[in-house]
């Protein structure tokens, strides 16, 4: 760029300072005035670029559709430096740490942990902490060890073994029925007659129906049936659709027994009386 020198004597350099109402050089590409200097086109540096004004800030703000690089021939660093905190974009990283807390909370978007190949997971405070809302295996099951496991409704152990479980409020029956899926449910039927009962087990459909959408071939579910009738009341069990009934049939008055119902199949159960 070449600019006009108006001074009463040649000189080799020309102080910023100077360059006032006294003195003035625009061009299409440059424009200098008092202590700025605006660039309108590509601005190069053969040698090392520093910009470190005191108390001042450096901004690269380009507009419209323009883009800033940074892609040194090795290896640089950035420091001191809050990214993404005004508007967040994507960052890639070949390895990540922080020495401070870190949160991981987009709104409505998911958080994904997944390295591949041979790549872990690992976590491991040195302090205990939670895990809440999570499902554990859900989708590729592996081995767990615990202490102790809790879930809030259906069963849980405590550290010494011993294991509870939500039990309803038994079934009572008084004449003869075709059992429900609710009623095999409450784990415990109670039936009360001075006639015979018959207590027929409900469809394979129904079972289906009832029980959790998780519930594969080969797994099932225990339920008793405690005969408290009189005189003539003994009970008999007997299958239904889709859920045949293997075992000794007759339910003596003043006795009970226990059944366990596998899933074999969609829609398919097979009820053994186990004792």
């Amino acid at each position: 760029m070449a600019v006009p020198n108006t001074f009463a004597a040649s000189t080799t350099t020309i102080p910023l300072a100077n360059l006032d109402a006294n003195f003035a050089y625009y061009d299409a590409a440059y424009s200098i005035a008092a202590t700025t200097m605006t660039v309108n086109y590509t601005l190069s540096a053969t040698g090392a670029v520093a910009l470190n004004p005191a108390n001042l800030n450096v901004v690269i703000s380009p507009t419209g559709t323009g883009l800033v690089t940074i892609n040194p021939a090795t290896a640089g660093t950035i420091n001191k430096m809050s990214i993404g905190a005004t508007t967040p974009a994507a960052g890639a990283f070949t390895t990540l740490g922080a020495s401070g807390a870190v949160t991981l909370s987009p709104a409505s978007a998911n958080v994904v942990l997944s390295p591949t190949g041979t790549g872990l997971v690992t976590i491991n405070p040195a302090t205990a902490g939670t895990i809440n809302r999570m499902s554990i295996g859900a989708t590729v099951a592996a081995t767990g060890a615990f202490t102790s496991v809790t879930t809030s409704s259906d069963i849980f152990m405590t550290g010494g073994g011993e294991i509870y479980f939500t039990q309803p409020a038994p079934t009572a029956l008084t004449a003869t029925a075709t059992l429900t899926i609710a009623q095999l449910l409450t784990q415990i039927i109670t039936g009360t007659a001075a006639t015979a009962l018959i207590f027929t087990l409900p469809t394979g459909t129904l079972v289906d129906g009832g029980v959790p959408a998780s519930v594969a071939a080969n797994m099932g579910f225990d339920w008793s049936v405690i005969n408290l009738g009189s005189a003539l009341g003994a009970i008999t069990m007997t299958g239904g659709v889709g859920n045949t009934y293997v075992g000794n049939a007759t339910i003596a008055i003043n006795t009970s027994a226990r059944f366990r119902t596998r899933k074999t199949a969609a829609a398919t159960y097979i009820t053994y009386r186990v004792a």
